[in-house]
């Protein structure tokens, strides 16, 4: 027989191709047993990282890159916990040091298998960034949807189409259960995202 060495961080594809697996963090052995044992190691692992902000250190004064993303709460303080009944906010701080032209920003979030829930970028909202050597400031307001209950991530991407990537961060959040008339029925849904919806109903 044959054994082929699968390594990614999407849990699906994982889970899909490979009977065994294998964590390693920093280098040593977490965990060596059945596929599901093991991708529950490393989804409690992220759970225990839970990284609420990411903020770039060192010497980055001509470079074009991202300098900090924050998750913030409505006031736009740092976030310790998040619930499913928590708007969202998340703020994105880069610079264009190089000033590159047609310079593109966008937002990709993430389930706990590492599949794209969905994107969003400035230009949804007509902001362009311009070819200025400046820092610029971002906020991604999740108004009116709401994240079920589950692990999280939101990573942010610097590229220029069609295939020149400058940066890509990304910060990793759980969100926890918390009842209550906005979610009342959560509990019972599929999928990752709760929209606030208003329903009518007429009589005919």
């Amino acid at each position: 027989g044959r054994t082929v060495l699968f390594v990614s961080h999407n849990m699906s594809a994982i889970q899909r191709l490979c009977s065994q697996g294998i964590l390693l963090a920093e280098g040593k052995l977490i965990s060596n047993d059945n596929i599901n044992i093991v991708t529950r190691d490393y989804l409690n692992s992220q759970i225990e990282e839970n990284r609420l902000s990411w903020q770039r250190i060192g010497d980055y004064k001509n470079e074009t890159c991202i300098t900090q993303i924050s998750l913030l709460d409505e006031d736009n303080n740092p976030r310790r916990t998040i619930t499913n009944a928590d708007r969202i906010r998340i703020k994105v701080m880069l610079q264009n040091g190089k000033t590159v032209k047609n310079l593109q920003l966008s937002l990709d979030l993430l389930d706990q298998y590492g599949n794209i829930i969905f994107v969003t970028s400035p230009r949804d909202c007509f902001i362009e960034i311009d070819e200025q050597n400046r820092k610029y400031s971002f906020d991604v307001d999740f108004n009116e949807v709401y994240l079920l209950p589950g692990n999280y991530t939101a990573r942010v991407n610097l590229y220029v189409l069609p295939s020149t990537r400058y940066d890509r961060q990304q910060i990793s959040f759980h969100v926890g259960n918390q009842q209550s008339f906005t979610n009342y029925i959560v509990s019972s849904r599929s999928g990752f995202i709760a929209p606030k919806l208003v329903w009518t109903q007429s009589n005919d």
